[in-house]
């Protein structure tokens, strides 16, 4: 399970802590860690299971029904995790939860359909459903190299079974970019 920040001040009492778009996308370098941590573990311990598949069983934007998670924030966020999480090797990456509650007190709800939330009906796909149909549509069989010159620009590359080339984009700035491919 992986939830990538706690908003929260327990210091306090539970504060609720209001992150900065930077600030969510920036524990997303854990994914790599996680599963290097997970491997090396298996190797000194249980080297028999080297070849099982390893899946990030849970995850979102954050741990708490917080106003980012119903935001396109949280799409743009899932977006990028699936990318981290193919790169990073993982078999599967399950999003927690697919429908839940909105929770009046933050504003906000894990899930990626909507239920009992005042401003849309329920069951209306939540930013964060997107990224997974964003996926199924642009994302290939294979993942290929690729990179940008741009820290704050992700881009997710990939080959499909007829040779065609997926690739998805992830801007986690707060402004517009014009980018310039290269196939070679």
């Amino acid at each position: 399970h992986q939830y990538f920040l706690f908003p929260f001040d327990t210091a306090t009492g539970k504060i609720y802590q209001n992150p900065t778009n930077d600030s969510l996308f920036k524990d997303l370098t854990e994914l790599e860690s996680d599963h290097g941590t997970l491997e090396k573990m298996v190797d000194e311990n249980a080297p028999q299971y080297r070849e099982l598949p390893v899946a990030l069983t849970e995850f979102n934007i954050l741990n708490g029904n917080n106003k980012p998670t119903i935001e396109l924030i949280n799409g743009l966020f899932t977006s990028d995790v699936l990318g981290e999480s193919i790169k990073a090797g993982y078999a599967c990456a399950d999003y927690w939860d697919w429908k839940n509650n909105y929770d009046k007190s933050y504003n906000g709800d894990m899930a990626m359909l909507s239920f009992n939330d005042p401003a849309v009906p329920d069951n209306t796909c939540r930013p964060s459903y997107y990224s997974f149909a964003l996926y199924y549509r642009a994302f290939g069989d294979k993942m290929i190299e690729c990179d940008s010159s741009d820290s704050t620009v992700k881009v997710y590359a990939s080959t499909f079974s007829g040779g065609e080339v997926g690739v998805i984009i992830v801007n986690e700035n707060d402004q517009n970019r014009t980018i310039a491919f290269d196939f070679t």
